[in-house]
């Protein structure tokens, strides 16, 4: 605080970090899903903390060329070929992280891939006062966590029958090479539902 005759300035700062976690949901589920076990974004499980994104982990690029493609599908038991993913896939799709190893994009290669919690948040501010006159101000700030971004999810994910925004124009793999576009193809009911970016 900083006072002269008529006037005060009070300065104020505060950071906090909220740790949790969960004993038991109800002694038989040990994992729930949200928003559903059809489509999900986040996972609660026992002995694990709130807050946590759930999906596929990317490479962070696109799958390049078709030979790219056909290189990352695998062999099932009797030797028979597996699909990357679906069997629609094609280069310019999200390049996913098959964390199993067995060739196949399902699942079983969903992982923990952030935090919505931050590592720490907190305020600032600043109050001046001077004869009658006050003036404050307020901030609020969280650092270390991760946000759903739903505009990728939406915009390039979720063609269906709707027109896309043209905020994607010029940055899907539809129209750009593969090498350049920072966003995967657009595709008919396509990767909306399984590709999470998080910002």
């Amino acid at each position: 605080m900083i006072k002269k005759q008529h006037t005060t300035l009070t300065l104020d700062f505060n950071v906090f970090r909220n740790t949790n976690r969960i004993l038991r949901i109800n002694g038989i589920t040990k994992e729930l899903f949200f928003p559903s076990t059809i489509t999900t974004y986040m996972s609660v499980k026992e002995g694990e903390k709130t807050g946590v994104w759930y999906g596929f982990q990317t490479y962070d690029r696109l799958i390049h060329t078709a030979e790219e493609l056909i290189a990352l599908q695998g062999r099932d038991a009797q030797g028979r070929k597996t699909m990357y993913r679906n069997g629609y896939e094609s280069a310019g799709d999200l390049y996913f992280v098959d964390q199993n190893g067995d060739g196949v994009i399902n699942n079983d290669d969903k992982v923990h891939i952030g935090s919505a919690d931050p590592k720490f948040a907190g305020g600032f501010g600043a109050t001046f006062n001077y004869r009658n006159l006050m003036v404050n101000t307020t901030f609020t700030y969280a650092y270390g966590h991760k946000r759903l971004w739903a505009m990728a999810m939406n915009d390039a994910g979720y063609v269906g029958n709707y027109n896309q925004s043209n905020l994607i124009a010029g940055k899907s793999a539809t129209l750009l090479g593969n090498y350049e576009a920072t966003m995967p193809r657009m595709t008919q009911y396509g990767d909306g539902g399984e590709f999470h970016l998080l910002r």
